[in-house]
C-alpha cells in the first residue's frame, strides 16, 4: 500500500525539500543517500522529482530491498541513479494471456427440468422453488438481473433501473447507500418489518422521462 504523503508528494515533489518527516520516508540508508546526490547535483526540483519517482518506484514494485542495493552501486560508481533504468530493471513480468474458448450448446441439448423466460423478480423466484425441488432450472433473459445473497435469489431493482435509464442516454451513478442499516438518515420498510413494526403506509415513486407540458 502506497503510504498518502508519497501520493500527496507525487502531485507536488518539490514539498519533500522542506518536508518535517521527510527521512521517516526512506525506507532505507540508500535512499537518503540518494537524495544527498541529486541535490548535491541536480536542481533541487529536478532532485525532489526524482526521488518521489524512486520512493514510488520500491512501493508499487515492492523492491524496497533491491531498488536500495540498485541505488547503492550506482552512488558507488559514482553515478546518479537513473530512473529509467530502474523502471525497466524492476517492471513486473509480463503475466500471457490465456486463449479460452467457450463453446455455447445451443438450447435443444441443455439438460434441464424447466425453462423459465425472464430473470425478473417472478423468474428467479422460479428459479429458486424449482432448485429447492432438486430440479434443473433453464433461466432464458436477453439480459438479466438477478444477484444471490446468502442463498436467495434478488431481483437487482438498481441494477434494472440504471440500465432502462443508461439505454435512454441518462447518466446513473448508483449511489452504495443502505436504508435498512442507515436509520439516523432513512425510513425503511424492511428494517419496519423485521422489528415488527406493524402496518405502514407507503409511497409510490415514479421517474417520468418524456416532453414537458405546461
Amino acid at each position: 500500500m502506497i503510504p498518502l504523503g508519497l501520493k500527496m508528494l507525487r502531485r507536488k515533489p518539490t514539498a519533500l525539500a522542506s518536508l518535517v518527516y521527510r527521512d521517516q520516508l526512506f525506507p532505507r540508508e540508500a535512499y537518503r543517500k540518494a537524495f544527498d546526490a541529486l541535490r548535491d547535483r541536480c536542481d533541487i526540483r529536478q532532485a525532489c522529482k526524482l526521488m518521489v519517482e524512486l520512493l514510488m518506484l520500491a512501493h508499487e514494485r515492492a523492491c524496497e530491498a533491491e531498488l536500495a542495493e540498485a541505488i547503492q552501486a550506482d552512488l558507488d560508481a559514482g553515478r546518479l541513479p537513473d530512473l529509467s533504468a530502474l523502471r525497466a530493471r524492476f517492471r513486473p513480468e509480463a503475466t500471457p494471456i490465456p486463449s479460452v474458448i467457450v463453446e455455447l450448446a445451443a438450447l435443444n441439448t441443455r439438460k434441464a427440468d424447466v425453462a423459465i423466460i425472464g430473470a425478473g423478480t417472478a423468474g428467479l423466484n422460479a428459479r429458486r422453488e424449482v432448485e429447492k425441488q432438486g430440479g434443473r432450472p433453464l433461466m432464458i433473459e436477453g439480459g438479466a438481473y438477478g444477484t444471490t445473497c446468502e442463498g436467495r435469489w434478488q431481483f437487482d431493482l438498481p441494477g434494472y433501473c440504471a440500465a432502462r435509464l443508461a439505454a435512454l442516454g441518462v447518466a446513473v451513478s448508483i449511489m452504495p447507500h443502505d436504508t435498512l442499516a442507515d436509520e439516523a438518515r432513512f425510513f425503511s420498510h424492511r428494517r419496519n418489518t423485521l422489528a415488527d413494526g406493524g402496518p405502514i403506509g407507503h409511497q409510490l415513486s415514479a421517474i417520468v422521462i418524456g416532453d414537458r407540458r405546461p
